[in-house]
This record gives structure tokens, sequence and C-alpha cells, in this order.
């Protein structure tokens, strides 16, 4: 009988035991998701108060036009280098517009999809996008513009233009996640000349730098 006994509460106390273990084992998990947690909203807390730079380049200072009396063809390449050692860097929902060099306006391009809507640059590298797109005449660009760039004895280009970029910049945290909402940024790319291929001329030095707005404080 008293065997038995004995061997009950010898149970009894095993399983007391097994039941502490895995209570635990669960305490631990859960502390451990926690601090990863906590980790992971720190950091993203970090970089979303810290801005990354990116340098923007027009490539050749060029902006290219090809015109028909009811179309015109434009194409620009821009090439952007994330000169960070941490972390990507993404400008998302880029807008380009073209101005003439009083300030007003050539034309706007609203980027849609294609590499300009999301320009991501993995750390310290650097990425060459080209974008084209084909606006009517005269519903998204003046037929001035269009006649300026068919003068048969004219200069066929526009010099000292700006190529303005408007867009969201957004920092990396981890893997593919990037900050949520980022830093609204503009760029001033000046000098730029506008024209067709026969009336443009490479002499001014190669690329044109893209600069910050003063109003971005971020950067």
């Amino acid at each position: 009988m008293s065997d038995s006994l004995g061997k009950d509460d010898n149970d009894g106390g095993e399983h007391t035991r097994v039941r502490w273990l895995i209570t635990v084992g669960r305490y631990a998990v859960a502390a451990l998701v926690t601090a990863v947690t906590v980790a992971v909203i720190v950091r993203a807390a970090a970089v979303s108060a810290r801005s990354e730079k990116l340098s923007i380049n027009v490539v050749n200072g060029t902006v290219t036009a090809s015109v028909t009396p009811t179309q015109v063809k434009l194409s620009v390449g821009l090439s952007s280098k994330n000169p960070s050692g941490r972390v990507g860097i993404k400008y998302q929902g880029v807008n380009v517009t073209l101005l003439y060099p009083n300030g007003t306006l050539i034309a706007w391009i609203g980027i849609e999809d294609g590499p300009v809507y999301g320009i991501e640059v993995g750390p310290e590298l650097v990425r060459d996008s080209f974008v084209t797109t084909i606006l009517d005449v005269p519903a998204d660009v003046s037929r001035e513009f269009a006649g300026m760039m068919m003068a048969r004895n004219g200069p066929r280009r526009v010099e000292n233009a700006t190529v303005h970029l408007n867009g969201t910049l957004q920092t990396q945290i981890s893997g593919l996640n990037y900050t949520h909402g980022g830093h609204a940024t503009e760029y001033s790319c000046y000098p730029v000349t506008i024209g067709v291929l026969s009336g443009l001329n490479y002499t001014h030095g190669g690329d044109v730098s893209c600069v910050p707005s003063a109003s971005n404080g971020n950067m």
C-alpha cells in the first residue's frame, strides 16, 4: 500500500516539474518575442528620425525630344547614388516637371509606373533610370514648344532649363521593409538642355547634379 502511494506522489511531483518547465519556457519565449519586437520598433523609430541622402544627376544634362505636329516624346536619364553604407533608400511617387529658364512650365510628367516611380538604391550603389513619356499637343505640351523643336532654322533646343523632381524619400528598416510615410523631398536640376538630338551639344561638361530644395531641411 505504501509503495503505491509513494509512486503516486512521485508521478505527481514529476508532472508538476514538467508543467513548471513548460510555463518557464513559455515565459522565456514571450520575453524573447517582446525584446525582438521592442528592438524592431526602436530601430524603426531611429531610422524614421534619421535622414539618409540620395544623390541624383541628370545624365548628360539633357532631355531629348522627338516631335511631330501632334505629339512630343521626351526622354531623360537619371543616375541615383546612395552614399549610405548602412541602409537602402527608396524615392517613391516621383513627378518630373520641365521648366523654361524663367520658371514657366514646359511640361509635367506624372509617373505612374516604370523605374522612376520607385527608385530603390541599395547601400553604396548607383542606379540608372531612363524615363520616356509621350505628350499630346496641345493638351499636355504647348504648340509653341512643339514648333520650336520642329523649326528648320531655329536652335531646336531650350538651354538653361530646369528639371524638377518631387517625391517621397523612404529609408530601409530591415529586409524589404521601408519607413512608412517618409519625407517629401524635391530636387532642382539646373542647367539642363532640352531639345532634339540634332540640336543638342554635349560640351557643357557631363551630368548635371540635382540639388535638394531649400525647404527640405532633412537633406
